[in-house]
């Protein structure tokens, strides 16, 4: 070929493959048609979907752990990379490599699922929502995403196939946990500048709702519960955990997500008489918070003053049991106490130093 024919064809390449590249600003996180193509190319490449632990998506990689085809209980890990110059744009294959990483939860069986499981063609309104729940106050980028059974702790066991989207801008970060299913189950938002400005004491602006809901989905709705403590920036549910009623755990909702505690003693199973009952999440409304918080502040008048604790209990009272919020209080000029307030918002007393 002579220089005047390899020049045209230079130039006829590059006409027609600009365009394209100027188009595909696709990656793994942004195309959930490319992503599934990947995903796709390599099942056609083993042989058929297989039983796998993890996916982890970047933007131009993709990490796979797969169950080893003659050791159950073994895991092999593999990499998908797309390559995508001028008129070429394939999906290559690395694997398997032995992956010895110990996790969490020593039943490595558990973890493994069947990847159709998940609705990879809804990658674009999974990350959608979890931009919507992280609400980052510059615009949010996905940075990774990594799709495997969530791991229940302390009881160290797999549960159902979770996304997990992490989120970055200039100042913020955040990670959001959305089920196979699309729903939002919470994640961390510590990153995040809203997290840095909760103050549930002091304002209304908290998810309060969502956090109620994220209790009772580890809880359970029945009258498990022994008190529920509302903090700055977390609230905190002491439940029973049945079938196990002999013992009591502290799970905990912040915006690092829902941690749980070790379990200590039951007071009532150990025959401890009874001066409080377990209620039910669902008999709180987190949601009305404000309205107890200002009647608590009402009830110090004339002074004035601010609150620094509040706690839910079934108290008993009048030969009973009463639910109601317990709320600390320390006035402007130092004084402590406390004020007690029904459901209904009203002031049942208040006890103030002198």
């Amino acid at each position: 070929m002579n220089r005047a024919a390899l020049a045209l064809a230079v130039l006829f390449a590059v006409a027609f493959a600009a365009p394209a590249l100027a188009q595909d600003g696709k990656t793994y996180l942004t195309s959930g048609e490319l992503l599934k193509r990947a995903l796709d190319a390599f099942a056609d490449h083993v042989g058929g979907p297989p039983r796998t632990s993890m996916v982890l998506i970047d933007p131009r990689i993709i990490t796979v752990l797969t169950q080893n085809p003659t050791r159950p209980d073994g895991t092999d890990e593999w990499t998908i990379s797309r390559f995508n110059y001028l008129f070429l744009d394939q999906d290559t294959i690395s694997g398997p490599a032995p992956h010895l990483a110990e996790g969490a939860v020593p039943q490595a069986l558990d973890s493994f699922f069947d990847i159709g499981e998940v609705r990879l063609e809804d990658l674009r309104k999974i990350t959608d929502s979890a931009k919507d729940f992280a609400r980052l106050e510059d615009p949010a980028q996905v940075t990774s995403i990594r799709i495997a059974r969530s791991v229940t702790l302390p009881q160290r066991v797999y549960g159902p196939v979770q996304w997990r989207i992490s989120l970055a801008s200039s100042r913020e970060n955040a990670t959001v946990i959305i089920d196979a299913a699309g729903n939002i189950l919470g994640g961390d938002l510590s990153g995040t500048i809203r997290a840095q400005r909760l103050d549930i004491l002091a304002r209304d602006d908290w998810p309060a709702a969502f956090a109620q809901e994220a209790l009772i989905r580890a809880i359970g709705d029945g009258p498990l519960v022994h008190s529920l403590s509302i903090a700055a920036k977390s609230v905190t549910a002491r439940a029973e955990l049945p079938p196990n009623h002999n013992l009591l755990r502290d799970f905990t909702w912040s915006y690092s997500g829902l941690a749980q505690s070790r379990d200590i003693p039951n007071p009532l199973a150990a025959g401890v008489p009874a001066e409080r009952m377990p209620f039910s999440l669902n008999e709180i409304d987190l949601a009305g918070l404000a309205r107890v918080k200002a009647a608590a502040l009402a009830a110090l008048a004339p002074a004035t003053g601010a609150i620094h604790g509040m706690t839910a209990e079934k108290a008993a009272a009048g030969g009973g049991f009463v639910l109601r919020w317990r709320v600390d209080v320390t006035t402007d000029d130092d004084r402590a106490g406390h004020v007690d307030i029904g459901l209904d918002g009203g002031v049942l007393s208040a006890e103030v130093a002198p």
